[in-house]
């Protein structure tokens, strides 16, 4: 009974050991999508501080918006 619940444990933990090594793959697989997307999307992205800037231009805009 002992060596076949001993046999089950060390499986698990090669399992797990497999699946963090997929995670670890597949999270540098994503950090790489992101460094080639990067400069294709910053130009897109409108920085909060300008945002906020044009918001301020409009003189009608309630108070309570801009908290």
């Amino acid at each position: 009974g002992l060596e076949h619940g001993s046999r089950a444990g060390r499986s698990k933990q090669r399992t797990g050991d497999a699946i963090l090594c997929m995670l670890g793959d597949m999270k540098g697989s994503f950090q790489d999508a992101l460094k080639s997307l990067e400069p294709l999307e910053l130009p897109k992205v409108t920085p909060p501080l300008e945002i906020l800037a044009s918001l301020e231009k409009i003189p009608d805009l309630a108070r309570s918006y801009m908290l």
